[in-house]
């Protein structure tokens, strides 16, 4: 009897992995063609080196199979449990005395084999993936600026717009920058020239060496009022994580579920330390007003009528 469940469990495992492989490269090849697709539009048109190019793809993989997975085992499984229904092999294992519970065996332990991977793919490969994808990107765009700043375009950020004039190297020429201050007043930025630099003190960071610069910010509440400045220099930086690829400092998607749940005790920690400051805060001034107020009891008498100090006064 144990020689027939393993026989059966055997070809049924083998049906549904032949079944998951035809849907995996099925899907693999449909995600797969729509990341090209995308980082054609950001890259492949940017005469980008052939060699950085497969490394994006690279970096890309784990993230397109991860994706690839769950879909792939539901298509398998409905693929193969479909075969089975369609000729009949359903109902003469049923009739032979085997159960549906010991039939889908291999599906659950199969499934829990493709769990277990697909959890070491997304907690270990996905991070360090897309954390080489945010290096060699950064990297791709120092050297080539035209893959965010374009010529004679306008690159709209999160809270900035940058125009830009014609494009060589790492050297724009006519840039035109809008923007706001810290007081949410708005500014506009002027340069003859800028050279893209590689901020090395603040990490997802890169700077703009602006020359020639006119600076002018019109007060957002006051009407008819505005600064302005003339510099030979200005140095003005922008956040990589405004841009199209975030390659800022790392976030979730560049964290494995250790380090997650170890910034979110972090994290936990800080809120409790300013919970436990605002308390102290709150009996702090509680006690201040209660001795204010028992203060103010003992100078007005015990009955409520005012001292002979305050009467004289």
């Amino acid at each position: 009897m144990a020689r027939r469940y393993w026989s059966l469990s055997f070809y049924v495992g083998r049906e549904f992995l032949f079944s998951f492989i035809v849907a995996f490269l099925f899907f693999f090849f449909i995600f797969f063609m729509n990341n090209i697709l995308i980082l054609a539009e950001e890259v492949l048109a940017k005469n980008v080196p052939p060699r950085d190019v497969l490394l994006l793809i690279i970096y890309m993989l784990p993230s397109v199979i991860s994706i690839t997975f769950p879909f792939a085992s539901l298509v398998g499984a409905l693929m193969a449990v479909g075969r089975f229904s369609s000729d009949n092999e359903l109902l003469a294992v049923q009739a032979s005395g085997v159960s549906k519970a010991k039939l889908f065996v291999p599906f659950l332990f199969i499934g829990l084999i493709f769990s277990a991977f697909s959890f070491v793919s997304n907690d270990y490969l996905i991070p360090l993936g897309n954390i080489n994808f945010g290096k060699l990107y950064r990297r791709i765009l120092l050297t080539n600026p035209e893959l965010e700043l374009e010529s004679f375009a306008v690159k709209r950020y999160q809270d900035s717009v940058i125009i830009t004039g014609e494009v060589n190297e790492r050297q724009i020429s006519s840039i035109v920058i809008l923007d706001k201050t810290e007081e949410k007043n708005k500014r506009v930025i002027s340069a003859s020239e800028a050279t893209l630099m590689e901020n090395a003190e603040q990490g997802g960071v890169i700077s703009l060496k602006l020359e020639d610069v006119f600076s002018h910010t019109a007060e957002s509440n006051k009407k008819k009022e505005y600064e302005y400045f003339e510099s030979e220099e200005m140095i003005y930086n922008i956040l990589l994580s405004d841009i199209s690829f975030s390659v800022s400092s790392p976030g979730p998607r560049e964290m494995s579920s250790v380090d997650v749940y170890a910034a979110i005790l972090e994290k936990r920690a800080e809120l409790q330390e300013k919970i436990d400051a605002h308390e102290k805060d709150i009996k702090k001034s509680l006690w201040g007003l209660t001795s204010n107020y028992y203060a103010l009891v003992e100078d007005t008498g015990i009955n409520g009528k005012p001292s002979p100090q305050l009467q004289r006064s």
